[in-house]
């Protein structure tokens, strides 16, 4: 009987550290590829088929906060605050995600997405692409504590 427990105990406590994944709740900060300097500040959230989103929180570059201007569809010349660029990106194993889509507010267009979270959780390199990976740029983003 202890053992059909423990069983059950220790399943309970596996199903509880698979419900959120590390992503979720998360806050980081984007750089700019040109500038190199902070850009905005990002959230994760996991939605309830267990893919990851991630919105704006607060537009860092003075001037470009007001609008999404080549955003389509219901952010189009919207503030910045509140737009959700990664959309559907799910982790494929450990700290590796895949099959997301990224918004670059600045052109308006969309990109395939994969990321990875390194150096001990600190930054996550994603990488933006159509087409194949292979034809694409990376951007690492720096965990906010």
């Amino acid at each position: 009987m202890k053992k059909i427990a423990l069983a059950f105990g220790l399943l309970g406590l596996t199903t509880f550290a698979n419900a959120a994944d590390a992503l979720n709740g998360t806050v980081w900060q984007t750089i700019d590829d040109e500038t190199k300097q902070p850009k905005a500040i990002v959230k994760f959230t996991e939605q309830k088929d267990g893919s990851l989103t991630a919105s704006i929180q607060k537009y860092l570059v003075a001037g470009q906060e007001n609008a999404c201007s080549k955003c389509e569809g219901t952010y189009h010349n919207k503030p910045l605050k509140g737009v959700t660029i990664v959309h559907s990106l799910k982790n494929v194993g450990g700290t590796n995600y895949d099959n997301g889509s990224i918004i670059d507010p600045k052109n308006g267009k969309t990109y395939k997405l994969k990321a990875e979270m390194i150096e001990g959780g600190k930054k996550l390199k994603l990488r933006g692409y159509i087409g194949i990976a292979a034809l694409g740029r990376n951007q690492t983003w720096i965990r906010v504590n």
